[in-house]
């Protein structure tokens, strides 16, 4: 066995010292599996609570060249976490911000309960598409307006989380590259993060869940 898989024997032994170096109590069960990583991955994602990829390939299916963590992340039968760890950063990541759409109840649940889990503040975002500026303001006042009242239910349910909203003009993909922080998880749907290849280049790393499996 040690002579056949030495890398990934070598990898389960990073991935143990990584964890054991967090100093929480956390059960760990490792496996050498045969086969094309994207198909077991797959497998394993009948049966998994979340899989969790590297980013490393993201740049490669954006132009087209396929990459196993997109293609998981638009298929798994369970939420797929996509980490990004940027250059010059610890290596274990750290999120201070957690970001989702409300358009998606799901999406919500789930960014909740991750700010909650990581102490994290939740930033909820609106897309606001009208084509002609509002100069009066009124149009930026409805919505948002109606994001709070959006945010309402969530707010009483998760009251330990720090919430902060916005309404942004033009479209989730444009916001993220213009709001870029190597300390954000971004929340979303698998069919959204099918075309939001930009989120994954970012320094952000990204959490998509698949609803129709909830």
């Amino acid at each position: 066995m040690n002579k056949v898989y030495p890398d990934a024997q070598a990898a389960l032994h990073d991935a143990w010292r990584a964890i054991d170096a967090t100093g929480q109590p956390v059960k760990v069960e490792s496996e050498i599996l045969w086969g094309r990583p994207l198909t077991k991955l797959l497998e394993e994602s009948r049966s998994a609570a979340m899989v969790c990829v590297g980013s490393i390939g993201i740049n490669h299916a954006c132009r087209g060249g396929g990459s196993t963590a997109s293609a998981l992340a638009a298929a798994a039968a369970c939420p797929v976490a996509v980490i990004r760890r940027p250059p010059a950063r610890p290596e274990t990541p750290h999120v201070n911000t957690v970001i989702a759409q409300v358009d998606n109840g799901m999406v919500l649940r789930h960014a909740f309960e991750e700010a909650r889990l990581r102490g994290a503040t939740l930033r909820a975002i609106a897309v606001s598409r009208a084509e002609v500026p509002d100069d009066t303001g009124d149009g930026n006042r409805l919505a948002q307006a109606q994001l709070n009242r959006r945010l309402a239910r969530w707010t009483r349910l998760y009251p330990d989380v720090p919430v902060e909203s916005a309404v942004v003009a033009g479209n989730v993909d444009n916001y993220l590259a213009t709001n870029d922080e190597a300390d954000q998880l971004f929340v979303t749907d698998t069919h959204t993060c099918r075309d939001l290849c930009g989120a994954y280049n970012a320094g952000r790393s990204v959490l998509a869940i698949r609803c129709s499996h909830l």
